[in-house]
């Protein structure tokens, strides 16, 4: 016990006060072996220190305010793939017994990270029925690709490959991840969908110092961080990312690499993309009854300044009974 509680009551009126003693445990429990708080020592200090020494922790602190973590949710809960986006994705795989196998699809725009989509499946579960529930997800974001981490050598990968999906690993520890969140975080950078767990994750992350005096960026004891674990991984692949990737993927084939100025590049196809999205607004906008494709094609032709041809000309096997009919005579 490092800390006893007296109540003791004061005044006519009831009104009390808490004094806290605050003392070892050494102190307050003389029964409690000697070598157990030695032993308790020798594997972790700084924890021994706090637990049985009475001392504050100075090597924990917080790693980011729920405030800063609020400001950067967005208004959904999962965007739907878009055609003028390059997404990517990262697993944090589980065997299906203790932790959570997640998944999060992320893509950039300009310089800031949105991510897309989070899963989560959590124990018990069959590891190859979550893989083939996420390798559809990923398909239906075109993503061909997965990262993850080293977990069970090349379990995971295999099961991934089974249903077409590549996994590389990663090449940062998750606490070089969770580091490299921070700035976007801090900067309003990063667009994270509406998940509770995901938030309280990132807000119960906790910054230690090891004892080489390195920081750790970790969850508490008995916490999870399955979730930012992959929401991590997908941002740092798209500040990591090529900014050409980010073009259409028709368009990255239809130029090779150097065939042209890349700025004249990114403008075409950041020009064509404009189109596209204009293109499908006019195809939503379709009367009932009337074929979307059709419609788009009219209401373009309009909004060029030249609207469709509405004379009425006769049957093409009439038109050409007559040759002088067709050549103006």
């Amino acid at each position: 016990m490092l800390w006893t509680v007296f109540k003791k009551h004061f005044g006519p009126d009831g009104d009390s006060r808490i004094l806290v003693a605050r003392g070892a445990s050494r102190d307050l429990n003389p029964s409690l072996p000697q070598s157990v708080i030695e032993r308790e020592y020798e594997k972790d200090p700084a924890s021994a220190a706090a637990e049985y020494g009475a001392q504050f922790r100075t090597d924990v602190e917080g790693f980011v305010t729920v405030e800063t973590v609020e400001r950067c949710v967005g208004d959904y809960v999962e965007r739907a793939p878009l055609f003028e986006h390059v997404y990517y994705g990262f697993v944090d795989p589980s065997g299906g017994s203790a932790d959570s196998f997640t998944l999060a699809i992320s893509h950039g725009e300009g310089t800031s990270t949105i991510v897309d989509a989070v899963r989560e499946v959590r124990p018990p579960f069959s590891p190859e029925s979550v893989v083939a529930d996420f390798a559809a997800l990923l398909k239906s974001y075109r993503v061909r690709q997965v990262c993850g981490d080293r977990y069970a050598g090349e379990f995971p990968r295999e099961l991934f490959r089974r249903h077409g999906i590549g996994y590389v690993l990663a090449q940062k520890a998750k606490s070089d991840l969770y580091r490299d969140l921070l700035p976007l975080l801090n900067s309003g950078r990063v667009v994270l969908p509406r998940n509770d767990r995901l938030v309280s994750q990132v807000v119960g992350l906790e910054r230690r110092t090891t004892r080489a005096g390195k920081d750790s960026i970790d969850h508490a004891p008995g916490a999870h961080d399955d979730l930012i674990n992959s929401v991590a991984g997908a941002a740092d692949i798209v500040m990591r990312r090529d900014p050409d990737e980010d073009l259409p993927a028709w368009y990255r084939y239809l130029i090779p690499p150097g065939g042209c100025d890349p700025v004249e590049r990114r403008r075409m196809a950041e020009a064509e993309a404009v189109k596209i999205r204009a293109q499908r607004a006019l195809r939503e906008s379709a009367p009932p009854g009337v074929p979307p494709d059709e419609w788009a094609i009219a209401a373009q032709n309009v909004l060029n300044g030249s609207a469709p041809c509405t004379l009425e000309f006769p049957a093409e096997e009439e038109s050409y009974s007559d040759p002088y009919a067709i050549r103006g005579y």
